[in-house]
């Protein structure tokens, strides 16, 4: 529609933005969002590749090296997404979220713990799509307990067959007594990756060693339904 509308910045993961991220920002569009995709990679220098899927060479190698691009500096990139679209007429200013998919799924939920600390116009952040996030991995560094409470609501996706997540996180997050509306979907039998078309397959990273990717089409049409609900409640 001519708008305004609302909207949602997206953030990649370690491997950078991938084509079913993308056909989930179309996706998204045609419901009346506008969707804003940060390339945290290209114009540093490390990849500009928007169409390979994780067979590409270069996909891995930076999946491998992602914290060249540390998870703070990919908040800064979120919250500069977030005053340029504030400054666009077509966009509903006080209906700006984010969806974000592994990494990009934890800076998404670090923005939201940050947003205190962060002066942004039209009350920052209204709500956050979190694609299997690594939880696990981020409760125990720092600057989880030093950053704030999640205030706004946030909705979890990630597979029950996914080595790079746990249930015992999600656990923790959800007895945290953060103020927000939280919603968690775990999927039975699904991998990494559950939204991305694709059979069987591992990957190897040096700090964790191999882990299982996996297409999961019951996963991926729950979610389809839940994140609309989620937007329409909470954002249109």
């Amino acid at each position: 529609s001519a708008g305004p509308n609302p909207a949602l910045i997206a953030l990649h993961g370690a491997g950078g933005i991938f084509p079913y991220q993308l056909w989930w920002a179309r996706e998204l569009s045609k419901n009346g969002f506008v969707i804003l995709f940060i390339d945290h990679y290209c114009t540093r220098g490390h990849l500009c590749e928007h169409a390979s899927d994780d067979n590409d060479s270069r996909r891995g190698a930076i999946m491998r090296d992602w914290q060249q691009v540390s998870l703070r500096q990919r908040v800064i990139d979120a919250t500069a997404g977030y005053i340029w679209l504030s400054n666009k007429n077509y966009v509903k200013k006080d209906r700006i979220g984010l969806i974000g998919w592994s990494w990009g799924g934890s800076s998404a939920i670090f923005a939201q713990k940050l947003s205190r600390r962060i002066s942004l116009p039209n009350g920052g952040f209204k709500a956050t799509i979190a694609f299997y996030p690594n939880l696990k991995y981020v409760l125990d560094k720092p600057q989880w307990e030093r950053t704030g409470p999640i205030e706004q609501p946030l909705l979890i996706l990630y597979g029950k067959s996914d080595i790079l997540e746990s249930k015992e996180a999600y656990k923790k997050l959800q007895s945290s007594g953060f103020p927000a509306p939280m919603k968690i979907l775990a999927f039975d039998g699904a991998y990494r990756k559950f939204d991305e078309l694709g059979s069987y397959r591992e990957r190897h990273h040096p700090s964790i060693g191999n882990f299982p990717k996996a297409f999961h089409s019951k996963a991926l049409e729950r979610s389809v339904t839940e994140i609309k609900y989620f937007l329409t409640t909470y954002l249109n």
